[in-house]
């Protein structure tokens, strides 16, 4: 995953000097940064939106923490200025001032004077949008998750009773996303025999109540699945640390 750091400087101490140099020409591994008068900081925790914009002292470490899968890699301050990070990184503001370190190296940025300016400045170089939209369904009817309803305890019996439920208290259908356990396991993308008898069914019933279904997945296997023992005779598995 590549990690978006949007920031604004006023006085930059960086393990490369960067006086004589423009910002978008430096690519440095470590950027301190003093925070400018009336800057408003957004960090890239979901989870933690709570304590945003900055304000007291902060840290967190994207090299070996994910917060709950709530992390995302984009850093906003409210006078557009920016670093780019290919890698995770770690991030600590005490007393206004912003340190930030990379294995890779950061890649400051300035574009304009405003939050917008500054991402789209980054949207624009390091992830430009594709032109591809969802399906207008996800725009044009409601979402509903069976996670909110069933949790881990995913089954057929019910998920069409949660489906029928919405349909007899007047909602309309729209899009339903069957949620985190429906599956064998994770990188065996079956339904899990016990939990669904029979899929196909449902799948049929589902539609014809009108909704589109999605399924969740994740990039994860299992490492006691039969799916993980093959790809491993194969190289082509790893454990993360």
């Amino acid at each position: 995953m590549a990690f978006l750091l949007l920031v604004s400087l006023a006085s930059l101490t960086l393990t490369t000097v960067l006086s004589s140099v423009s910002w978008g020409q430096v690519q440095v591994p470590t950027i301190k940064i003093q925070s400018r008068t009336g800057e408003a900081w957004w960090l890239g925790v979901i989870s933690q939106g709570h304590l945003m914009p900055l304000a007291e002292e902060f840290q967190a470490d994207f090299t070996d923490n994910v917060y709950g899968n709530q992390v995302q890699p984009l850093l906003l301050s409210s006078q557009g200025r920016g670093v780019w990070s290919e890698e995770p990184y770690q991030v600590n503001w005490k007393d206004g001032a912003l340190s930030i370190r990379s294995k890779a190296k950061l890649v400051p940025f300035e574009a304009g004077k405003t939050l917008k300016e500054a991402y789209q400045h980054a949207s624009a170089n390091f992830f430009p949008p594709s032109g591809i939209l969802p399906d207008e369904m996800l725009f044009a009817r409601p979402q509903y998750n069976t996670w909110i309803e069933l949790m881990y305890d995913q089954n057929q019996a019910d998920i069409l009773k949660y489906a029928h439920a919405i349909i007899e208290n007047g909602f309309p259908p729209g899009v339903l996303m069957i949620d985190d356990n429906w599956q064998e396991n994770y990188g065996k993308w079956n339904f899990h025999p016990g939990r669904f008898p029979d899929p196909k069914v449902m799948m049929a019933e589902l539609h014809g109540l009108g909704f589109k279904v999605m399924l969740w997945v994740c990039p994860f296997v299992s490492p006691d699945c039969d799916v993980y023992r093959t790809l491993e005779k194969k190289g082509a598995c790893f454990v993360s640390k």
